[in-house]
């Protein structure tokens, strides 16, 4: 499967604080693009079980993290990309956000763990 390596800034304050909580600033984020489609729970194993580019320690983005790198339009810049792609925020049990890659806005909305969604792995 082949895998793309894309960078993003994002400001924490736009990450609703981020994982370390209300702290200002900045933190890069390295997106890896993947074609594959798949639930939830397949998606998160996938991020956190592969290595890309050599690097280990993926994870899920954030919806923040996510909706961030949809407004860059970078997914859909070559026009391979785009669609729904999971998040690891939890909406409600059994669901989890997902954002619209080919909507500059970054749109979210929840998805039952179930569907299959496409894939990006996000590392710190």
């Amino acid at each position: 499967m082949k895998t793309f390596i894309l960078l993003l800034s994002v400001a924490l304050s736009a990450c609703g604080g981020g994982s370390s909580g209300g702290t200002s600033g900045t933190h890069s984020v390295s997106i890896a693009r993947t074609p594959a489609q798949l639930n939830w729970s397949d998606a998160n194993t996938y991020c956190t079980t592969n290595a890309f580019s050599g690097e280990t320690g993926w994870r899920l983005p954030t919806q923040p993290e996510l909706t961030a790198y949809a407004q860059t339009g970078n997914d859909t810049a070559d026009g391979k990309g785009g669609g729904e792609a999971w998040s690891s925020t939890v909406a409600q049990p059994t669901y989890h956000y997902a954002v619209n890659l080919n909507d500059v806005s970054g749109t979210a909305q929840a998805y039952a763990d179930t569907s299959y969604l496409y894939v990006r792995c996000a590392h710190d």
